[in-house]
């Protein structure tokens, strides 16, 4: 596991402390804060302080598996790809983990809830330049598919061993279908009424994470890795260098300047204070090897599942 500087150690402590797993410093906890919490502490070797994390997620899933926004908000449910995401990642080590495939049913109970939710589909129109009838996942229920929850549930369905399943690669034409003609992706719109729309660095990282294993035979992947590796010499907020910098490295491309930047990143943090979300998305980003959203993809549960028809992981 990589050292880079003092930093690291000292986001580590200071997440590992934290009670309240929060967006921002002092606020309350957040399903998507606590799921990146867990899954960068787990993946820098804090397997005990990940476990509370780990358990506040089991206990605000619905009994339809899904996961709110927080504890008193129950919907929307795009974080519980998030959530699935963190639970695979206590079980990515059998040789660390005390208690292998502990969140087995928790996990199959998501995994259920995300085959079977589906984005509203949009008839198409010669306003809108990507393909609407694809079916992705949205961020509140009955409303169109958008990168970043799309993403999120793909990386999670390809953890789980359902890469092949026909929500998966349809998800994944979506994901390729909204990359901006240059590259990189925004909300989830290329064109409208003819104009270009521009890119950010968040939803392209998002993007290029769960395409991370895909075949670009466009060139569309690799035109966002260099839009994105064009726009890290800027300074940027902790989430857009976070997940700009994941993006670039699970495709072979980190700048040289990684590190030092991180470092920057979190020295601003602590000017400003430090929450939880911010710290676990530098952590994440710390790692040389693409992170956990990488790496899970090579460790998900293989038994693959058929592309007909929703199935879920064996409990």
């Amino acid at each position: 596991m990589p050292r880079s500087s003092h930093w690291i150690d000292d986001s580590l402590l200071d997440l590992g402390h934290m009670s309240q797993w929060s967006y921002r410093a002092g606020g309350s906890s957040f399903t998507e804060p606590a799921a990146l919490a867990a899954t960068a502490l787990w993946a820098h070797g804090r397997e005990a302080e990940a476990t509370s994390a780990l358990q506040w997620l089991s206990e605000r899933q619905s009994p339809d598996g899904s996961l709110g926004v927080s504890a008193s908000e129950p919907i929307p449910n795009w974080p519980t790809g998030l959530a699935v995401l963190a639970w695979r990642s206590s079980e990515s080590r059998p040789e660390r983990a005390t208690g292998e495939r502990v969140y087995a049913r928790q996990i199959s109970r998501a995994i259920q809830w995300i085959i079977e939710t589906e984005s509203l589909v949009i008839e198409r129109s010669p306003s809108m330049g990507h393909d609407s009838t694809l079916i992705g996942w949205s961020w509140a229920d009955g409303t169109h598919g958008w990168v970043e929850p799309t993403a999120m549930h793909v990386l999670a369905l390809k953890a789980t061993g359902h890469a092949d399943h026909s929500r998966s690669r349809e998800a994944v034409r979506l994901l390729m279908d909204r990359i901006c003609p240059d590259g990189g992706c925004n909300y989830g719109n290329t064109t409208v009424l003819g104009n270009e729309l521009v890119p950010h660095l968040q939803p392209s990282g998002w993007a290029l994470l769960a395409l991370a294993d895909e075949p670009d035979p466009n060139g569309r992947i690799a035109a966002t890795v260099d839009y994105a590796r064009r726009t890290l010499t800027q300074t940027l907020s902790a989430a857009s260098l976070s997940y700009a910098l994941m993006g670039v490295t699970a495709h072979g491309r980190r700048p040289d300047d990684a590190e030092e930047r991180l470092e920057a990143a979190w020295m601003r943090c602590q000017r400003h204070g430090a929450s939880a979300h911010r710290l676990a998305l530098l952590l994440l980003a710390a790692r040389t090897d693409g992170g956990p959203f990488v790496t899970l993809l090579d460790q998900g549960d293989h038994s693959r599942v058929s592309s007909t028809g929703p199935s879920i992981v064996p409990a």
